[in-house]
């Protein structure tokens, strides 16, 4: 019985450490000045997506370790591999006074759902202390398109950190190869619980961008938008402002998508791999970006065999003497364990029936 127990959590040792081995064994992402970069990798290969902040085609990828180059396999664009972006736009309704805001801002989501592809999954939520999802992702074009003409600006207070918490929350549950958030708002946030770091860590964690349109409420409060700035920045994604009357460049819904819409994915054969990190390399006619992306090798280095000396012992015969030479009583293990269980067993059933007779 003791033996079992003890076998029990080595077995279960033993399985939990097979789950790991056959799991992932390592998930990286790092975000520059000009690519978003996430690495996962399974055993011996490595899986990168990748895409680049301001739209640009990666005209060529190479890698290296140890000096030495490595091959990059099964490449795919983005765009040409039909890829599912899923697209929310989140809209705040938090100020019955700034009626004429949420127009422009159903004036300029109708203009991104023209420039939209088919591959793309959209849907609509409004938020003030709650969000609210109007319309949800990947709904008909009719349902968003009569969700979008009831928005009222009708709230009292504005939980922005706490409602792109929930955006997220939804966006992370939806089946699709990309995830965006499009905010709508003046940047104010009224929240005490829920911070900044909250949602940029959430929305990375998640691989969710979060690109946003800033409408000031003033020349002296749009300060505010900083937040939004900072919001897009460590995301990913991309910030711009209206002007004091919301209107938007006539050219912003020509490349609204482009930061989205761009890069793909490459794989990296990791079987001969012995140093723990590797370098890609990014090039096109804008950008020359290097990254170094950490990895757990798969080749062992091999270890020397240990050699067994056989060392000769030369003895000699000690001379006799009149004492006898001391005896020594060996008892096989399974003598010992018969006379454990007399001692432990018999002896006691004897006294018993002694006893009772």
């Amino acid at each position: 019985m003791m033996t079992y127990r003890f076998a029990q959590p080595v077995v279960a040792l033993i399985f939990f450490s097979a789950c790991i081995i056959a799991g992932p064994v390592h998930a990286w992402n790092t975000l520059t000045d000009n690519l978003d970069l996430h690495c996962s990798q399974h055993a011996a290969v490595l899986d990168c997506q990748y895409r680049t902040l301001d739209g640009t085609a990666i005209k060529s990828i190479s890698a290296a370790a140890d000096g030495a180059e490595l091959p990059v396999t099964d490449t795919a664009n983005y765009s040409d591999n039909q890829n599912t972006t899923a697209i929310l736009f989140m809209v705040d309704t938090s100020d019955p006074a700034r009626q004429n805001v949420i127009e422009k801002n159903k004036e300029h989501i109708k203009s991104l759902i023209n420039n939209t592809k088919p591959q793309y999954k959209l849907g609509l939520a409004s938020f003030d202390k709650v969000l609210k999802l109007e319309s949800p992702l990947g709904a008909s074009s009719f349902l968003l398109s009569k969700s979008l003409e009831d928005l009222k600006a009708k709230g009292k207070t504005t939980e922005l950190y706490r409602n792109l918490l929930k955006a997220i929350a939804v966006l992370k549950l939806t089946d699709a190869d990309r995830k965006v958030i499009y905010l709508f708002s003046d940047g104010q946030a009224e929240d005490r619980a829920y911070f900044h770091s909250d949602v940029v860590n959430s929305a990375r964690k998640f691989g969710i961008v979060i690109n946003t349109i800033g409408y000031p409420r003033s020349i002296s409060l749009s300060v505010a938008l900083q937040t939004l700035r900072r919001i897009s920045e460590e995301t990913g994604g991309r910030f711009i402002e209206t002007d004091i009357n919301y209107n938007l460049p006539a050219d912003y819904f020509n490349s609204a998508y482009s930061n989205i819409d761009n890069g793909g994915r490459f794989t990296l054969d990791l079987k001969e791999i012995e140093t723990n990190k590797i370098q890609l390399n990014f090039n096109n006619a804008v950008i020359t970006e290097t990254i170094s992306v950490p990895i757990k090798p798969q080749l062992k280095k091999p270890t020397v065999p240990t050699v067994e000396k056989q060392v000769t012992v030369q003895t000699s015969v000690p001379p006799a003497t009149t004492e006898p030479a001391p005896i020594a009583i060996v008892t096989k293990q399974g003598e010992q364990q018969s006379i454990n269980l007399w001692l432990w067993y018999g002896l006691p059933a004897s006294f018993i029936i002694i006893i009772v007779f």
